[in-house]
Parts: C-alpha cells; sequence; structure tokens
C-alpha cells in the first residue's frame, strides 16, 4: 500500500450511529478507511456524478413512445392513447418528461431500483407518475407477492404505508432474485472509497501549500511553548493555496529547509487515474464519455460513442421498456399488442455523408420514400414525396427479350444514382458551413464590439485628423490580429471538415499530407478575410469622416460613423459570418478537390437558389479558373443581369448566396 493511502485509511474516524443509506450500503461489510459510502456521499465523486449524468442524461432526451402492433405485425404509434400524454407531455404536474426519466435512472443507477407511485384517475387509466425515494421504500417477496412498504421524507409526495403492486412502477437493475436490484454504490464501496481517499489526501496535500514538510532551523534550544509560538505563526502566514509563495522572514539566526515529496505520495495522482477508470467500468460507460480522453483518437471515438449506445444505454433502455409496459400498459383487461418504445435513431445516427447516403439506398430501393428520409432529419415533407420507388430493370431471370431497354434503364438508374448521390453531398456540406456560421457568428460578435467599442473611445474628444490616422493604425495591426485570433481556430476546423468530407465523397483517402496542405490553406483564406474585413471598414469610416465633414461639419461626421457603429453592432456580426463560412468553405472544397486530382468543377445551385445562381448551374470550367470574371455579368432567364465586381471560382455568387462546386470525372 502506497504511503498516501496509508495515511489516509489511518486517518479516517471510526463511524458510529450509521444512517438508514449507510446502515444499508454497508451491512454485512467492512469499511478499509472507516467511511461507509452512501449513494449522496458518491456523487461528490466526478467520475460518478459524471456516469450516472450521461446515462441519465442520454436516456432522458430520448422520446419514448406508445406503440400498437397490428395483425400483421406492422407497429404504428397510439398517439390516440390515454397514456400517450403521460409518457410524452407531463409525468406529473411538477415534472416534464427529460427530468423524470433523468430522475427514474438516476435512482436505478445508484441504488440499484427506481420506484415511481401511480396515480390513477377516476376512468381506470394513470393520471400521474410520482418518483419515490428508493431509501424510503421496503420492497420484498412474500409468497411471490411483491410487497411495498414507503416511509416518505416530509418533502416527498408519496404515500406512507404499504402500497399495492399495482400503483408502483418498479424498475431495477442487476437482481439476484430478479426483483430487488442490486446497487453500484453498494457493490463498488471499497472503490468508492479509494477514490475518496484520493481525493481527500490530494485536498490536504495542496491544502499544505503542496508542502509535505518544511523545517525551520533555530541556533539554540526552544521552549516547547516558544516552538509552539514559532509553528503556529510560520503557518498562519504560509499554509494554504492562497499563502504559498509569500516572503518568509526570519528572525534569531532562524534557518529553513524544505522536505521533498516522498516518490510514494506522489503516487496519489496516478491512482487518481486508476480509479477513474475503475468507476467507468462498474458503470458500464466508456472512459472518453466522462471526458477521460487518455486512450481516444479522433479516429475511433464515432464508434466508441455507438458503442456507448449499444452496450451501456440499450440495456437500461430494453429493461425501461419492458417495465413500463408491464406496470403501465399489460394489466388485466387491457390491450394486450400495445408496447412502448424509445426513439434511438437520434443516437446511432452517423456523419452529414453516411446517413444521406443510406437515404439515397433507401429510397432507390423502395425501403423509404423521401419524406420519411426527410423527417428523420426535421425537414418539412413535399409534395409527391410519400411515393415509393424501385430500380425499373429489376425483371426475373428467365425472363426472355432483348436487353436493350434494361440496359437503357441500367444507365439511367446509375446517373440518377449519382445524381442524387452528389445532391445528397452538396446538401452535407451545405449543412456543414451553416453549423459554422453560427459558430462564427458568436466570435465575431465579440470581434465587432471591441472594434466598435476601441473606435468610440478614439473618437472621443479628439480631432478628426488625428482619428483618421489612429484609424489606419488601429486596421493595419490591432483589427486584423483580433479577428484572425477570434475566428482562426474555427476555420481551421472548418477546413479539415470540408476537406475530410470531399475526400470522402469522391473515395479519396484522407491522408495527413492533405491535411497539412489545407490547413496551411487555411492560413492564407484567414489572413485575406481579416484583411478584406479590415480594410472593408477602415474605408467605410473613413469615407464618412471626410464625406459628411466636408458637406455638413464635424458633429455630422461624428454622428454619423456613430450611425455606422450600431449597424455593425446589429447585422455585420451574421452577415460576416454566412459571408465566411460558405466562401471559406467553398475554398477548400476546391483546395482539396485540386489536391487529389479534380481537373474540372461544375457550379452547383440549389433547386430554391435565385436566377442568377440558377443560370450558372452546371456550368463547367477548369478547376482554378473562373465561372465568371471581374466586370463580367450573368443573365437570368428573365432577362435581368448580375455584374459582379470580382471574378468567381466558386460560390457564392452574391450576397445569402449558399450554392456549391462539384467534382466533374471524365466518365
Amino acid at each position: 500500500m502506497s504511503g498516501f493511502l496509508r495515511r489516509s485509511y489511518l486517518q479516517g474516524q471510526k463511524i458510529s450511529g450509521l444512517t438508514t443509506d449507510e446502515a444499508f450500503l454497508g451491512a454485512g461489510r467492512q469499511s478499509y478507511t472507516g467511511r461507509y459510502v452512501s449513494p449522496e456521499t458518491a456523487m461528490t465523486i466526478a467520475t460518478v456524478f459524471a456516469c450516472v449524468r450521461v446515462i441519465a442524461n442520454n436516456i432522458a432526451q430520448l422520446p419514448l413512445k406508445i406503440y400498437r402492433r397490428d395483425s400483421a405485425g406492422r407497429k404504428e404509434e397510439a398517439a390516440n392513447h390515454p397514456l400517450w400524454s403521460l409518457v410524452q407531455g407531463r409525468p406529473n404536474p411538477l415534472m416534464g418528461p427529460f427530468i423524470w426519466k433523468q430522475t427514474v435512472f438516476a435512482s436505478a443507477l445508484l441504488r440499484g431500483n427506481a420506484y415511481v407511485e401511480i396515480e390513477y384517475a377516476g376512468s381506470g387509466w394513470p393520471a400521474a407518475l410520482w418518483p419515490l425515494q428508493a431509501s424510503g421504500m421496503s420492497a420484498r417477496l412474500e409468497k411471490r407477492q411483491a410487497i411495498y412498504e414507503y416511509s416518505p421524507s416530509p418533502s416527498d409526495v408519496g404515500t406512507f404505508g404499504r402500497i399495492p403492486d399495482y400503483r408502483v412502477h418498479h424498475m431495477r437493475s442487476l437482481a439476484n432474485d430478479g426483483f430487488e436490484g442490486r446497487s453500484v454504490v453498494r457493490e463498488a464501496m471499497h472503490t468508492l472509497e479509494l477514490a475518496l481517499a484520493a481525493e481527500e489526501f490530494g485536498s490536504r496535500f495542496f491544502g499544505n501549500g503542496a508542502v509535505p514538510g518544511t523545517a525551520l532551523l533555530h541556533p539554540g534550544e526552544l521552549s516547547p511553548q516558544a516552538k509552539e509560538n514559532i509553528r503556529e505563526s510560520f503557518d498562519t502566514q504560509h499554509k494554504g493555496v492562497g499563502e504559498s509563495h509569500k516572503t518568509a522572514v526570519l528572525e534569531e539566526g532562524m534557518t529553513i529547509e524544505k522536505i521533498g515529496i516522498p516518490p510514494e505520495d506522489a503516487q496519489f495522482l496516478g491512482t487518481r487515474q486508476f480509479q477513474t477508470i475503475e468507476i467507468c467500468r462498474w458503470f458500464g460507460v466508456p472512459p472518453h464519455m466522462v471526458y477521460d480522453l487518455e486512450r481516444a483518437t479522433f479516429s475511433n471515438i464515432e464508434h466508441q460513442s455507438i458503442a456507448f449506445v449499444q452496450d451501456s444505454l440499450m440495456p437500461w433502455i430494453v429493461n425501461h421498456e419492458e417495465q413500463m409496459g408491464i406496470d403501465l400498459l399489460q394489466r388485466e383487461g387491457w390491450e394486450s399488442n400495445l408496447f412502448m418504445d424509445y426513439d434511438v435513431d437520434q443516437r446511432l445516427r452517423g456523419d452529414t455523408p453516411s446517413r444521406y447516403r443510406t437515404y439515397q439506398s433507401g429510397i432507390m430501393y423502395g425501403q423509404l420514400s423521401p419524406n420519411e428520409a426527410r423527417a428523420k432529419e426535421n425537414q418539412p415533407p413535399y409534395a409527391g414525396g410519400d411515393q415509393y420507388f424501385r430500380p425499373g430493370n429489376l425483371k426475373p431471370v428467365n425472363e426472355s427479350g432483348s436487353d436493350a431497354p434494361a440496359m437503357a434503364d441500367e444507365r439511367n438508374r446509375r446517373r440518377a444514382e449519382q445524381e442524387q448521390r452528389q445532391a445528397a453531398d452538396d446538401q452535407a456540406l451545405r449543412d456543414l458551413w451553416a453549423a459554422a456560421q453560427s459558430g462564427l457568428q458568436a466570435r465575431l460578435e465579440n470581434v465587432v464590439a471591441l472594434e466598435t467599442a476601441a473606435i468610440r473611445e478614439a473618437l472621443e474628444d479628439t480631432e478628426l485628423t488625428i482619428f483618421v490616422s489612429w484609424l489606419r493604425r488601429f486596421y493595419e495591426r490591432e483589427a486584423p490580429e483580433a479577428y484572425r485570433e477570434a475566428i482562426g481556430a474555427l476555420l481551421q476546423t472548418l477546413a479539415a471538415r470540408t476537406g475530410r468530407m470531399v475526400a470522402l465523397s469522391l473515395e479519396e483517402s484522407w491522408t495527413e499530407e492533405l491535411q497539412a496542405e489545407l490547413e496551411a490553406y487555411a492560413d492564407e483564406v484567414l489572413t485575406q478575410s481579416a484583411d478584406g474585413h479590415a480594410a472593408s471598414h477602415r474605408r467605410q469610416i473613413e469615407a464618412l469622416v471626410r464625406d459628411e465633414g466636408a458637406e455638413a461639419g464635424e458633429a455630422a461626421a461624428r454622428a454619423a460613423v456613430e450611425e455606422r457603429l450600431i449597424g455593425w453592432s446589429e447585422t455585420e456580426a451574421d452577415r460576416r459570418a454566412r459571408k465566411v463560412a460558405f466562401s471559406a468553405g467553398n475554398a477548400f472544397a476546391l483546395a482539396t478537390m485540386a489536391a487529389v486530382g479534380i481537373a474540372a468543377v461544375a457550379f452547383a445551385a440549389r433547386g430554391d437558389s435565385c436566377q442568377f445562381c440558377r443560370a450558372l448551374d452546371g456550368k463547367v470550367v477548369a478547376i482554378g479558373e473562373e465561372f465568371i470574371a471581374a466586370g463580367e455579368s450573368v443573365t437570368a432567364a428573365n432577362g435581368e443581369t448580375l455584374t459582379v465586381k470580382t471574378g468567381r471560382r466558386h460560390g457564392p455568387l452574391h450576397e445569402g448566396c449558399d450554392c456549391t462546386v462539384r467534382a466533374v470525372r471524365e466518365s
């Protein structure tokens, strides 16, 4: 046993007068530290709290629905069932579905059992579900009959005394007898005691200023009282983290000597790390889900997350589905074809390109309608989207006749499949860039706030000629630097994710060399964006000072600048974020295509894009060439024209545009 643990055990005091929880959890077990770990004290351990939270929260956010299975074995939502509003709306007047499920699962995770009192209405159907405190419940089996006796605390709403079993929803964890669940806290008592001991030792260690020992040496002999006075005075001034590193003043020829950290004391850091893994094993939670990322990588984190759903959450989910069905739906005389089911599809969703390819395959082979696929992405249906499709070239093997129609159908099918896949890939990129836009907007709001505050401060009580000189210096150095610092990391992330999605859609390998090349390009894009932002804002303010000052005087110029600053605060971050997200995203996509050898690209407009974008849709150019040059115009179908000031090698074509480029490969 290491030194710090030995001392922690010896410092533990024997506890008498145990509470109900402590007596229950410690019954028949010896505590090596003198501490009995209850569910409440266990929750003070960060890893326990995180494990309970991650399981309870992840399940609580899943919709729990009632289904009815018909004679053909198909299931349909029983939205008209009397219990639908109870499980989907409010289980009781004080709780929503999330809090109710979170409370139930937290109790089952910590105590092994969760109890809910079922309140019935006059109609005979359950009207409310009230979670009970597991510590106040005594549950046992007598002649195969469940007996529940409850002693609620003063703050509880439960029924005192015996509760009939039909009024109790009882969910339990792993159980020896199938009735009373085994508490993880109880079974893992020694593991949790060790974690608390390591935590206490760390607190004492750093509470002593992280100094295990300090010796004060006096040249003469001191009385016991003098020694105590010196020790108390020194500890008062230097003990504790907040008092550490202060200068010590020694008198009467005293010297100070520090005692180093014993190696066995330093072991407590490793012990704490090991205890994190051990507690995760008890709860069946992968360490990366409680933010222990030591062994997690970006290449396996998605698969680990899916494994968490399948191995950690699903046993609890199935347990609760079955028990809810038994306790609420399958009473005598009620429908036997009803059951409850959690919708876990949202937790098993893959990345955007993978999902869209799955939808594409399901639509093409008649397993999904377009509207069903849209519903899974929380998108509204469209007219005609409820139709099911299947490949037109499928026929019996022995059917005679010419193969020419089948070959034509096959070519059409492949062309349609390719178009659907390209549309899905285009939409996946737009979704990624739209998500980046919100993150960019939050960061750019801070940039604009700092920018406007600096301009107001510089403009106050300063001559305009001096202000203009300051303005040029500000936009040459400070403003671009703040801009780059605010969005640089996010732009790097956007470049990596865009590049990876484009490479995967082109069935190309995503290599470290390609990522490094794209990161370097992202730095160039960041610098161009920062310089462009600074130049645009500087020109705007200089023009206001020059034009308004010449026409209406200095006061009017100051008022015009203030009005422009207000306008920036209201709209500039949103406008700039959208422009950066879609312009940089397109640039990263184009750079990735060039890096993997794509020679030509096509302009890809959305179906609901503006008339100018639709006029360019499908136009093919060699990669690196412009779809439209500076000063050129694009003419829409209605005859209107749009003239661009700068050439466009990719979208956006104009303000608010979200068009993309698409790789063109030789067939």
